[in-house]
């Protein structure tokens, strides 16, 4: 029976309460981010070089890809946030009256369309993205660019590893939050589809 109740916990805070949820898996990722900065990073196994060095720049270039592809699909749920978000101003302005449990049922929509709208800008925000940074000094005075030579390859490695781990962890959140997008928007009509029920059948 605890069991059951667990799971039913569960089942109620994942489906109408993921806002909250991802908040705080979202703030753990971040805290993680920022502490990977100041992490070591152990190489001493590995023997070839070029090759790992090779493999992680493909990776970074995947990581872009990715983040990318999560940023066009948060375009794509803002065009669907903005109509939906049309359609229940003309729907409130359709009904005559409204009941005050059909009034719940609209202010419940309206909070969950919000908090979509919060979580999917956040996908579209310009979020920070890791990458390799050429070496340059600038001498304003002289009118100088000094273009210094590449890192060693050891050094290289090593910020390699430590930007991909800093890049997961950025786009864990970006997936955390259009997901979460998604579920709040997939609620709120959920909730004015319930809304429009009632005052069909009063």
């Amino acid at each position: 029976m605890k069991k059951k109740l667990e799971n039913f916990k569960k089942f109620v805070m994942h489906e109408f309460f993921v806002g909250l949820i991802t908040d705080k898996v979202n703030k753990k990722l971040d805290i993680e981010k920022y502490c990977i900065e100041h992490y070591t990073v152990d190489i001493n196994k590995i023997y070839e070089i070029d090759k790992y060095i090779e493999q992680l720049k493909n990776e970074l270039n995947y990581q872009k890809d990715i983040k990318k592809h999560i940023e066009n699909k948060g375009k794509v749920l803002f065009l669907a946030i903005t109509l939906f978000f049309i359609s229940i101003i003309l729907l409130t302005v359709f009904f005559n009256s409204i009941s005050n449990f059909s009034l719940f049922f609209l202010i419940v929509s309206i909070l969950y369309i919000y908090r979509a709208f919060r979580k999917n800008i956040s996908v579209m925000n310009a979020n920070e993205f890791y990458f390799i940074q050429s070496d340059i000094d600038v001498f304003e005075k002289k009118y100088e660019i000094k273009l210094r030579l590449n890192k060693e390859k050891n050094n290289l490695l090593e910020e390699l590893v430590t930007i991909i781990e800093q890049n997961r962890k950025l786009l864990m959140i970006l997936a955390n939050n259009l997901t979460a997008a998604i579920f709040l928007l997939r609620n709120s009509i959920i909730s004015l589809l319930i809304l429009l029920l009632l005052n069909l059948l009063k």
